[in-house]
């Protein structure tokens, strides 16, 4: 009998507006062997906004640390991806912004797989 992998996508951000920093909420990830992180930036308002993304990981879902990864700078709408591997047991991401008076609207997804 052949046993199919488990895959679960999770909607962390769903239309969400932010004008400063923040962190999107944890998801736990321990029995996945990797996953694909979709941004989708609806709007992203501001002179010269830019957004950076940076993975987090953590043992236990309270403390966290920044990933190898450099983080992800979005300086325009659309579609956003990357993979990651080696995350521990929970994934999150912190976002912040270069720049004055910035908006974005987005969509941030997790695609996980054994």
């Amino acid at each position: 009998m052949i046993m199919l992998k488990r895959s679960c996508t999770a909607t962390l951000e769903k239309n969400e507006s932010y004008t400063e920093s923040f962190d999107i909420e944890p998801c736990e990830v321990g029995w996945a062997s990797g996953a694909l992180r979709f941004v989708r930036v609806v709007e992203l308002d501001g002179h010269g906004a830019v957004l950076h993304a940076q993975p987090q990981r953590s043992s236990g879902g309270l403390v966290w640390c920044g990933m190898a990864a450099e983080p992800r700078v979005i300086d325009e709408p659309g579609l956003h991806s990357g993979s990651l591997r080696e995350f521990g047991r929970w994934l999150g991401r912190s976002c912040g912004f270069r720049r004055t008076n910035p908006r974005v609207k987005l969509v941030i997804c997790l695609a996980l797989k054994e």
